[in-house]
Formats: structure tokens, sequence, C-alpha cells
């Protein structure tokens, strides 16, 4: 699965794991520099709630291009990281 926004590039793949045959989904996603925060985190959220219905296993990778060290500053990075 491959989505795109102005704001998030996003790739899916589905992988079969050698432990019971489990299915596996990996993704990786970026994130363009002049999204905001919160629209990636919107778009990241609905992701996230789509892919957790299913019952893989689901690793998502990537660039996201938000200085997490600031997050003390900043609840919309403490939202992200919870």
């Amino acid at each position: 699965m491959t989505s795109s926004s102005k704001c998030v590039e996003m790739k899916t793949y589905g992988l079969l794991g050698s432990k019971k045959r489990q299915k596996i989904v990996v993704g990786t996603m970026y994130r363009h520099s002049q999204c905001n925060i919160d629209e990636f985190y919107q778009l990241f959220s609905e992701t996230i709630a789509k892919i957790a219905k299913g019952t893989s296993a689901y690793y998502v990778l990537g660039d996201i291009k938000i200085n997490l060290l600031n997050a003390t500053n900043d609840s919309r990075i403490q939202q992200y990281i919870l």
C-alpha cells in the first residue's frame, strides 16, 4: 500500500514471519518539512488506527522531522511520543 499527501508519504509492506507464520506489516513514513505537526499527527493517528484493527504485528519507521529533544517545551511533541 502506498499513500501520499502534501504532508506525508507512506508505504507499507506485508511480510510473512517465520514464527507461527504470522503476518508482519512494516511501514515507512516521511513527513515533509513544510507539514504542520498537528496535521501530521492526525494522519499518523488515523493510519495507526487502521493498522491496529488487524491481527498483524506492525512496525512503523521513518523520517518524521520532529525534534524529540523539544518534548518538554512543546505539548504537540509530547502527544506524539505518547
